[in-house]
């Protein structure tokens, strides 16, 4: 069967772009209050899972690899940094939630309700209409790359890479 290209094009109409998104945060640092982040890539978070591998039911013959438990795999967004920076301090701030990283602190680490906040990426289709939701439930920064800089990037913006863990994810609608 040859290929309808006309056909192909409505199928593309159809299809999700990956350029039409944005995610809303509330870090608990900062003055509180709902942002919505500049990010220029994010991702839809995937599914894995721990299980025991090398299964035997009956001590020899087939072997299976049987999940057992949900393992969060962690996402990489990155954000685009505003004049002021004002990003970059907020989440140095909320690592300090996380973890004490002043040098004279006696304190470590926080406690994971203290650090921890739900945030929604929100996907949208090609008419604009909202397809999907996304809530990552308990999502913390776990790792904050440093920001490059460099004087022959004159035309580039400062950007921010986060990579986020998060317990549990929602998918609606």
């Amino acid at each position: 069967m040859a290929l309808n290209v006309d056909q192909w094009r409505g199928k593309v109409k159809e299809s999700l772009p990956a350029t039409h998104y944005k995610l809303i945060i509330n870090p608990p640092v900062g003055g509180g209050g709902e942002i919505e982040i500049r990010t220029e890539s994010a991702s839809m978070p995937g599914v894995s899972f721990l299980s025991v591998d090398n299964f035997s039911p009956y001590g020899n013959g087939k072997m299976y690899n049987i999940p057992y438990r949900y393992n969060p795999q962690e996402v990489t967004m990155l954000h685009t940094m505003d004049n002021k920076a004002d990003i970059y301090k907020t989440y140095r701030d909320w690592a300090n939630e996380i973890v004490d990283l002043e040098p004279d602190s006696k304190f470590g680490a926080k406690y994971l309700k203290d650090y921890t906040v739900d945030f929604t990426l929100i996907v949208y289709n090609r008419q604009g209409e909202i397809a999907k939701q996304i809530v990552f439930i308990e999502a913390y920064p776990i790792v904050v790359e440093p920001v490059s800089l460099s004087w022959g990037s004159h035309d580039e913006l400062a950007k921010l890479s986060v990579n986020y863990r998060f317990t549990s994810f929602i998918v609606s609608p």
